[in-house]
C-alpha cells in the first residue's frame, strides 16, 4: 500500500471526480492513514459504501456490530448503552438474523427461532413489534424489508462477522491457487478480527450455536492448511504466528502445538520447542487426561 496517499480537497462535479475521491478515501483508510479527515470527506461527499468498501472497518459506518467475542454495537462510532432494562428481544432478533446470514431471511424463518412454541399470527405478531424495537435501537434503515424477507443493511451497517467470512474465504481461495504470499495476507485480516467465538455465551439458539461451531472449525482447517505451506516453503515465523492463533481458537488442538514444535526445531530453537512441548502436555493431561501423541514426543526426541 502506497503510504503517500493525496486526498483532494476541492469539491467534485461528476461521477468521474467522484469516483477518484473515493477511491483516494479507500487506498488512506486501508493504510490507516488521517482516518478521521477520510472520514469527514466522505461524509462531506455524501459517498456510500460499495462492494469494495464494504469490508472497511473503519468507514465511517452509522452502525457496527461487533459479534466474534463479546457482543456489542456501535451507532455513529459510540458504543450503545442501556440505561434501563436491556433490550433482550430485540438484540436476540437481530442476533439470529446476523447468525442466518444477514440477507433475505423469511419472516417465518425468523418467527420460528424467536417464538418456537407461538402460533402463526402470534408470532408474526411478536416479531413486527420486536422489528419496530430494534429499528428504534439501531435506526430504521439498518435492516431492510423487502417482499417478506429481512436483510441487515450492507451499505448502514458493518459486522465483523461479514468482513471475517470474505477474509477468511480469500484465503481459502488464494491459498487453493497457490498464491501464498495472498494467501497469507488474508488469513492474517481474518485472524485479527476473531477475536472470540461467534456470540460467545450471547444466544442459546441453535442458529447462532450453529454459526459459532461452523466458524470455528473453518477457520481451524485453514490454519491448519495455510500453516503447513508455509512450513513448506521455510516460513516457519509466520507459521508460528499462524499456531498461535489456532491455539487461542482451542488449546487443546495438539496439532498447532506439534506445528509449532517442528518450527521451532527448524529455526535451531531448541528451548522454545520444549517450552510449547511442556505447555501441550500439561494442558493434555490436566484437560483430557492424557498425554501427547507419540508423533509430538518424537518431534522433542
Amino acid at each position: 500500500m502506497d503510504k503517500n496517499v493525496t486526498l483532494p480537497a476541492q469539491d467534485c462535479d461528476d461521477g468521474l471526480q467522484l469516483t477518484d475521491v473515493r477511491r483516494h478515501c479507500v487506498e488512506a483508510l486501508e493504510a490507516d492513514m488521517d482516518v478521521n479527515v477520510v472520514r469527514q470527506l466522505i461524509k462531506h461527499f455524501n459517498l456510500h459504501p460499495d462492494k469494495s468498501t464494504r469490508m472497511l472497518e473503519n468507514w465511517p459506518w452509522p452502525v457496527r456490530i461487533y459479534t466474534l467475542g463479546d457482543f456489542s454495537i456501535e451507532i455513529d462510532g459510540q458504543v450503545l448503552r442501556f440505561t434501563g432494562k436491556t433490550q433482550k428481544k430485540p438484540l436476540e432478533l437481530l442476533k439470529v438474523l446476523i447468525a442466518l446470514g444477514g440477507r433475505n431471511i423469511s419472516k417465518a424463518r425468523l418467527a420460528e427461532e424467536l417464538w418456537p412454541d407461538a402460533e402463526g399470527d402470534d408470532a408474526q405478531h411478536s416479531l413486527a413489534i420486536t422489528l419496530h424495537r430494534l429499528r428504534k435501537l439501531i435506526g430504521h434503515e439498518a435492516i431492510i424489508q423487502s417482499q417478506g424477507q429481512f436483510s441487515l443493511s450492507p451499505e448502514y451497517c458493518w459486522s465483523d462477522l461479514r468482513s471475517f467470512e470474505y477474509y477468511l474465504l480469500t484465503a481459502i481461495n488464494e491459498l487453493a491457487l497457490d498464491h501464498l504470499n495472498e494467501a497469507w495476507h488474508f488469513t492474517q485480516k481474518a485472524m485479527q478480527l476473531y477475536k472470540g467465538a461467534f456470540l460467545a455465551n450471547n444466544s442459546t439458539s441453535y442458529c447462532v450455536l450453529s454459526m459459532s461451531e461452523r466458524l470455528r472449525r473453518k477457520l481451524l482447517h485453514h490454519i491448519d492448511s495455510v500453516c503447513t505451506r508455509l512450513c513448506q516453503n521455510n516460513r516457519y515465523e509466520q507459521a508460528i504466528q499462524g499456531y498461535l492463533k489456532g491455539l487461542d481458537v482451542d488449546d487443546l488442538q495438539e496439532r498447532f502445538y506439534r506445528g509449532q514444535i517442528y518450527c521451532h526445531n527448524q529455526l535451531g530453537q531448541k528451548a522454545e520447542a520444549i517450552s510449547v512441548y511442556r505447555k501441550c502436555h500439561a494442558l493434555l493431561l490436566a484437560v483430557l487426561g492424557y498425554s501427547p501423541s507419540a508423533e509430538t514426543k518424537a518431534l522433542i526426541q
